[in-house]
């Protein structure tokens, strides 16, 4: 029987199951900027299409105080290696510009 079919006949179909995104997020973001409201709406709007978003984020942004360079580049290793120990778990990882996420990418490989 057709998927036409089967909907004029009142069958319902099988629940589709989400599909899973990894945001990966390097740049800190605090409530009030611009790439907060950036980062945010593009989730929303995944959300709203049935994906589901996971954001990976430095934890750094949290603080009203500036973070220094090494510690920066600790957290863009940690937030990554989260990440990645997921990687096999979406379908799909959304990577907001940033050159320091050029090991997630590489590591990821093109889209399958």
């Amino acid at each position: 029987m057709s998927a036409r079919m089967q909907h004029e006949k009142g069958e319902r179909e099988a629940p589709r199951r989400k599909k899973r995104v990894a945001y990966l997020c390097l740049q800190a973001t605090q409530e009030g900027q611009a790439s907060h409201a950036h980062v945010h709406e593009i989730i929303h709007g995944l959300r709203k299409r049935g994906w589901r978003v996971r954001l990976f984020e430095p934890l750094y942004g949290l603080t009203d105080l500036p973070a220094r360079a090494l510690k920066r580049a600790v957290e863009f290793l940690w937030v990554q290696l989260a990440l990645l120990s997921r990687i096999f778990s979406v379908e799909a990882i959304y990577i907001r510009r940033y050159v320091a996420a050029f090991p997630t990418a590489v590591l990821r490989g093109p889209s399958r």
